[in-house]
């Protein structure tokens, strides 16, 4: 507490000590909340999705080989690619409009043994969330999104074709051609 017996000096010092403090501990609260706020995660319009699928999914239908897969989702999808050099499904989107995509993701389609998917929306991170329902046979992924996103890109460990047809066919081509070539070269010297 500050005297009023005290000299003008010692007054304004202590004065300017305690607007000093004043203004110090309002920094230090608002570089605090600050810091929190860039760390806390926005919250999403997926964390009011209790059901992933509150009313008919759309299917979209996968072909990879000639094989069908089944996705259901719940957004404005336009293609899906898989990519296996990089474990990642790329998703084109159109006309998006709806904050929250659900897509339930065949595990034959794509996986993420021992770890979580990776998710970019537009190439920036997403904090997607995973249902809480397990199932052996597929994954589904809640995905905010805001107005006009264009692309969303899963990343998992797996994705088809790990090894496709056309490159086993070729594979089983080359060496059989090398085995016959090999022969060939053996019964030249033999019978000669």
């Amino acid at each position: 507490m500050v005297s009023m017996h005290m000299p003008k000096k010692q007054l304004a010092t202590a004065l300017s000590l305690a607007v000093a403090a004043s203004i110090l501990s309002n920094v230090i609260v608002t570089v605090t909340t600050i810091a929190y706020a860039q760390t806390t995660p926005p919250s999403s319009s997926c964390d009011n999705v209790s059901q992933p699928f509150q009313a008919d999914p759309k299917t979209y239908t996968l072909n990879i080989d000639g094989k069908n897969y089944k996705i259901l989702y719940n957004g404005f999808i336009t293609s899906i690619s898989p990519h296996s050099e990089n474990a990642s499904l790329n998703i084109a989107l159109q006309d998006v409009t709806s904050d929250c995509l659900v897509m339930q993701l065949p595990r034959q389609v794509v996986d993420a043994s021992n770890k979580d998917f990776e998710v970019y929306v537009d190439g920036k991170e997403s904090n997607f969330k995973e249902s809480s329902v397990p199932s052996n046979e597929s994954r589904t992924l809640l995905i905010p999104l805001q107005d006009n996103t264009k692309t969303v890109t899963i990343t998992g460990t797996y994705v088809i074709p790990e090894f496709g047809t056309v490159t086993a066919l070729i594979l089983i081509g080359a060496v059989a051609s090398v085995i016959g070539l090999n022969r060939a070269y053996i019964f030249k010297f033999i019978w000669r």
